[in-house]
């Protein structure tokens, strides 16, 4: 069935806003959950544990580049459009769920859960915002996206098991409350189906044959996520001249 040519970008545009207003909300609220569940975390932390989430959590993003780097070499190996086409929807969904966190985290501003109190400890020290949890984001964009790319079980636990170890790390990690990593599931997997559905749109309006938008739709992805990144850091790095001269 063909779409009218608006239906997508309009209602792309309207999910957008209503689950960055709702998780603003959302995120301004620390409530009991959130507390017990950081200080439950705290209490079960061990120095070889310790070691192991912050290893996963430093190696999480080439392992979420993985399974489209897998997917592209294949298909370059066997001259496989479709498999191609899969890869660049992979990492189309990882820059588009790293440019929403980024636009998030800058615009809700949550503060960490150490520096918001003092009697928390994390294991590693993060200065920017907490929500959404990038890394949650990026490990459930990835399994979404390999989930539809590559719809078998020995390809969905193992990446969704991966995502949850990684929501649950940050957590343990004492870098972000548990909302944070719950938000971080919903913009990486969110984001993933909303790239999936435009992806879906575009081959019918160009009859299967868009790789040049699946290109551009990457570029724009990943220099989005790099921008606002960038501005973001800079902004933060500004602040922090600012309050060493007084």
């Amino acid at each position: 069935m063909n779409l009218p040519s608006r239906f997508f970008p309009k209602h792309l545009l309207i999910v957008i806003i209503l689950l960055s207003a709702i998780s603003t909300s959302f995120a301004q609220k620390i409530n009991r959950f959130d507390n017990t569940i950081l200080r439950c975390a705290e209490g079960c932390r061990t120095p070889k544990a310790n070691a192991f989430f912050t290893f996963i959590s430093t190696i999480n993003n080439p392992v979420c580049l993985t399974g489209p780097a897998a997917l592209l070499i294949s298909g370059i190996a066997r001259s496989n459009t479709i498999q191609k086409k899969k890869a660049l929807f992979g990492v189309e969904s990882i820059s588009g769920a790293e440019a929403l966190v980024f636009s998030m985290k800058f615009t809700i501003g949550r503060i960490r859960p150490s520096r918001l109190d003092s009697t928390f400890t994390s294991v590693v020290n993060v200065q920017n915002k907490a929500f959404p949890s990038g890394h949650t984001a990026e490990a459930f964009a990835m399994a979404t996206a390999m989930s539809i790319a590559v719809p078998k079980w020995y390809v969905v636990v193992p990446a969704y098991a991966w995502a949850s170890m990684i929501a649950y790390a940050r957590v343990y990690l004492g870098v972000h409350y548990p909302t944070d990593v719950i938000g971080g599931a919903v913009v990486g997997s969110g984001t993933t189906f909303l790239m999936y559905k435009l992806n879906k749109w575009l081959q019918v309006n160009d009859k299967g044959h868009h790789p040049l938008n699946e290109i551009l739709g990457t570029v724009a992805g990943l220099g989005t996520a790099f921008l606002i990144y960038k501005t973001n850091d800079w902004i933060r790095k500004a602040r922090l001249r600012k309050s060493a001269k007084k």
